[in-house]
Parts: structure tokens; C-alpha cells; sequence
């Protein structure tokens, strides 16, 4: 029988494996932080608060990922909107009002909890944009231990994913250091810290000494469960290896859910990481960035051109500073001439405002920016943004089903079991929960339903005029409704349809006593006139 292979060998052997696969973006990666993203670090190692921009000559891509980024949190998950409201899919057409009510509340209170500062949400997910934006690729831990439930994005760099063959995310590998004395401090309960760590963590000299560790997350098979309890016997394994000095398995323990969130951009089949715009633009910012060069230094010939000195000619260096004074020998009538080159700096600068365009485009700018035209109505404003951000609506479906969907769902059970939430309605039980977004990011491809109808009665325009009766057809209060909700207007707003029943009976009745008051004054007035009459004939 074999020899069993041990625990901190199989996750190393599995980590190498994922290092390996993501050997091949690590250059493409690094491009792009040294253009479009200095803050990021891949191959290159810096110095921390050393200068990073020394490759970067036009700032273009760097502006517009941060103004994408900036556009992605603000028009998705903005924590001064409500971007988000929970939904359960409708079975009846009778409406429950009870639940309506609970999901509205529920949304609240997690929208007020994502809304915390300490809650990292909001931090995260700009730097998850930014990551998105730049490399396609993002990663957000969910830290929940006891009754703190925090999300803090990770650096992309110390971070390798395992997939499956239909592409879901199933192996997470962090690559980190920490201090001997940070080791024994995280792990000197479990007794499995090396002792050379321990003795280095004791020693002032050698404390701070850092060793590379890597975190494994991964799905446990059912036979390494079988037999277990606590930690162990979690469906998700954590495990904590030492990978200096031999592999050492520092904490083996277990989550109950998925700790990880990491979203692509948009993914090429059976690859493990997504394909950002700042990837699709690189050639262009490359391109862009050696012309931006060469018009600086054809602008710096232009003014200060190349000098022609004549040989033996001149006393001392040649002196081109403002005010300089320069001493030519006596006699001779030799001066020092700019050598003109003809250099047109304005040819470069057409050429590169026409590539920071296309690069603008790459990400997104033209759709997220609001129109700037004149003379244009509030309405036709509206319209064109949301015609603008449709052209992010292919990334959506990704962004939501690996990012913002997972998140809420997982802040929703941690709410609802620290009791955080009303308790449920009874009607509740047994049915889904459903997402339903209402940032305007989502909402420009729902506006889409509120457009058709209105485009569909400008188009029957003619046939009502044949034939008024023909919007018979319409159910007046279903139409209005939807398009209320298709804009992501808060449901309570709206009266009750029993409400409105019983409002519009009222004012039918209203209406029915006024004609009959008008009525009886009518008669009323008619029988007096009668009696004048009459009286005037008697007189006579």
C-alpha cells in the first residue's frame, strides 16, 4: 500500500500547479500596472513608497480606469442609492402585502449595514473595480467570525485560482509573509509552528524575520469528512502551510461557506481569470505612451533646438539659459546658430488625441459620461445615458452572478442569524430569494420594457385614430405599474389595488351625489319658476 502523501505536500503540489497556470498572465499583468495601474505590482517587486510612474509619459488609461472604476461602484452598488432589493419570485396573483413589507425592510437594514464604513464594503468593491477594470480579475474576502462580518479585497498579485471544467472558481491560494513572531502569534495554539520559528520569534534580533506562507480554500471531499468533527468536518477546507524550510501544515480548519468572491470582467472559455478593458486597450496604450514621448521631445527640440558652434570659435561652454552670456574669440565673426530641424510638434498631438480616444472607448467612457449636447430635454438626457450604459450590459450578468449576488445572499444569512432582520412571514416559507437590482447601471437594461411600451402606442398612434375603442385592449393599471417598477421606484409609493378600488368608489360616489344635487337644485328651481307662473296667471 502506498505511502499517504502528507496534507502540506498535496496543497504545495496544488498550489505549484495553479502558479504555474498563472505564470502565463503574470507578464501580460505586469504591462498593465506599469501603464494603467502603478499602484499594482506582478513580477516587479517595489520598494514600499517608491516612485512608480517613471514608465508613464501619457496619463490617458490611467485616468479613464479610475473613472471607470469610480462609474462601476457609483452606478452599481452606490451606498447613497438603493441598489438592491430583495424579491421572491411571484406564484399567485393574489399580492401579499406582509411580504412585500418584510422584503422591503429586510433591504433596508442590509443596505444600511453595506453602508457602514466598518463594514469595508464600500472601500472594497472601488478596489475590486479598480482591479476589474484594469485586469479583468478581482478577489474579496468575506471575513465573518463571530458577530463581525467584514469584506476586504485582496491584492491580486499573491492570489491563484483552480477552476473547473465549466469554469467555476474551486481552489483559492494566497501567497503572504509574515514575521516569526506574527507566526507564533496566529498559530502558536495549534502546536504546529516549526520550532526554528519559535526560537527566531524569541530571539530581538530575528523576530522580524519574515517566511512565506500559503493559505489553500478548497472544496473538502465528502471521504475526508466522513468520520470527523468541528473544523474538519466543514465542507470547505482551510488550510495554512509553511513553505520554507520543508512544507510544515501550520492550522487545518474549516468554513461552512465560500470565503472568497472573485469576479472576472469577461472570461475566455476553460481560462481561470477574466480579461479586463485595460488588457484590451494595452497595444493602444503602449502605442500612445512612445508618442506622447516623441511629442515631448519634438516639442522640447522646437524650443530648444540642437546649437551650431564653430569650432574653436567660442570661449567657455555654450550657455543657453535665459540672460546667459557667452564670450567668442576676437576677430572673428563666427556665432554660435540653432541647427532648425523642422519638427511640427501638432502632427503628433492629432494622432495621439485620435488614439486616447479609442482608448477612452476601451473603457467605457463614452457610455458612462452623461451627453454634453445643447438644447437637449431632461428627457432626451435620460434616454441617452441609458442607451450609453446598455453597452456595459454584456459584463453585467457576470458581475452580478460573481460578485454582487454571492455578497448579498451571504450578508442576508449572516443578518438573519444574528438575528438582525424581522422574522420571516409564513408565506415566505419554502420559496426562493431572489435579488432584484435597481442601481441605474441595472436598470438601463430594464428601461428597455418602459421604452417598448411607449414606442408601441407611438406606433398605434394611426389605428387609435381609426378606432378609439382598440385600448380596450390595455389593462391601464398593469401598464402604469410596470413601468413605476421598471424604473426602480421604491413599491411603496404605489397605493394597494384594494386602495385604489375603494378611492376610485368613493369618488364615483362623490361624483353620483353631485349630479344629484345638481339635479334636485335644477328641479327644485324648475317648480319654483313653475309657482311664479302660475301665481302671475292668477293675478291677471
Amino acid at each position: 500500500m502506498p505511502a499517504k502523501i502528507p496534507p502540506a505536500d498535496v496543497t504545495m503540489a496544488r498550489f505549484n500547479e495553479a502558479k504555474n497556470v498563472r505564470s502565463a498572465w503574470e507578464t501580460h499583468w505586469q504591462s498593465v500596472a506599469n501603464l494603467i495601474l502603478p499602484t499594482r505590482a506582478f513580477t516587479v517587486k517595489h520598494v514600499s513608497g517608491a516612485p512608480r510612474r517613471n514608465e508613464i509619459y501619457n496619463e490617458t488609461a490611467v485616468l479613464a480606469c479610475e473613472s471607470l472604476a469610480a462609474a462601476l461602484h457609483g452606478l452599481l452598488s452606490n451606498p447613497s442609492i438603493r441598489w438592491m432589493q430583495l424579491d421572491v419570485p411571484d406564484e399567485s396573483d393574489k399580492p401579499d402585502y406582509e411580504l412585500e413589507d418584510w422584503l422591503y425592510d429586510s433591504t433596508t437594514r442590509m443596505l444600511a449595514f453595506t453602508s457602514r464604513a466598518n463594514s469595508g464594503f464600500p472601500t472594497s468593491s472601488h478596489e475590486l473595480c479598480l482591479d476589474l477594470s484594469g485586469f479583468g480579475t478581482g478577489s474579496v474576502q468575506i471575513l465573518e467570525k463571530g458577530n463581525t462580518f467584514k469584506f476586504i479585497a485582496r491584492d491580486l498579485s499573491n492570489f491563484y485560482l483552480a477552476c473547473d471544467d465549466i469554469g467555476d472558481v474551486i481552489g483559492v491560494f494566497r501567497e503572504f509573509e509574515l514575521t516569526a513572531m506574527e507566526i507564533l502569534e496566529m498559530f502558536g495554539d495549534d502546536k504546529n509552528v516549526p520550532e526554528f520559528i519559535i526560537e527566531k520569534a524569541k530571539d530581538p534580533k530575528e523576530f522580524w524575520t519574515k517566511f512565506i506562507i500559503v493559505h489553500e480554500v478548497t472544496y473538502r471531499p465528502m471521504y475526508e469528512r466522513e468520520g470527523k468533527s468541528g473544523a474538519k468536518a466543514k465542507p470547505i477546507a482551510s488550510r495554512y502551510i509553511l513553505s520554507e524550510q520543508g512544507h510544515h501544515l501550520l492550522r487545518e480548519s474549516g468554513f461552512n461557506e465560500w470565503p472568497y468572491l472573485t469576479p472576472r470582467w469577461s472570461k475566455a472559455a476553460e481560462e481561470p481569470y477574466g480579461r479586463g478593458p485595460g488588457m484590451m486597450a494595452l497595444p493602444g496604450v503602449k502605442t500612445v505612451n512612445v508618442m506622447d514621448f516623441d511629442v515631448l521631445m519634438a516639442g522640447e527640440l522646437a524650443v530648444r533646438p540642437p546649437m551650431m558652434v564653430p569650432a574653436r570659435g567660442m570661449e567657455g561652454p555654450v550657455r543657453t539659459a535665459p540672460g546667459a552670456a557667452n564670450y567668442y574669440k576676437f576677430g572673428t565673426r563666427d556665432r554660435p546658430e540653432p541647427m532648425l530641424t523642422g519638427v511640427n510638434p501638432g502632427i503628433g498631438l492629432d494622432l495621439i488625441q485620435h488614439r486616447e480616444a479609442k482608448i477612452e472607448k476601451a473603457f467605457y467612457l463614452d457610455a458612462i459620461r452623461m451627453p454634453e449636447r445643447d438644447r437637449m430635454t431632461a428627457e432626451e438626457i435620460i434616454t441617452r445615458r441609458q442607451q450609453g450604459l446598455l453597452q456595459t450590459s454584456a459584463v453585467l450578468s457576470r458581475l452580478f452572478g460573481e460578485w454582487l449576488t454571492p455578497a448579498v445572499h451571504r450578508l442576508y444569512r449572516f443578518m438573519k442569524k444574528r438575528r438582525m432582520l424581522l422574522p420571516e412571514p409564513a408565506s415566505l416559507k419554502g420559496r426562493t430569494l431572489d435579488v432584484h437590482y435597481t442601481s441605474p447601471m441595472a436598470l438601463s437594461q430594464k428601461a428597455g420594457t418602459a421604452g417598448a411600451f411607449k414606442a408601441a402606442m407611438n406606433d398605434a398612434t394611426e389605428v387609435i385614430a381609426l378606432r378609439a375603442d382598440v385600448t380596450d385592449n390595455i389593462d391601464p393599471d398593469y401598464a402604469f405599474r410596470h413601468i413605476i417598477n421598471a424604473h426602480g421606484v421604491d413599491p411603496k409609493v404605489l397605493r394597494r389595488p384594494k386602495d385604489v378600488k375603494r378611492l376610485r368608489k368613493q369618488r364615483e360616489e362623490t361624483e353620483q351625489l353631485a349630479i344629484g344635487t345638481e339635479l334636485a337644485q335644477g328641479m327644485a328651481g324648475a317648480a319654483k319658476d313653475a309657482a311664479s307662473a302660475q301665481k302671475d296667471l292668477n293675478t291677471v
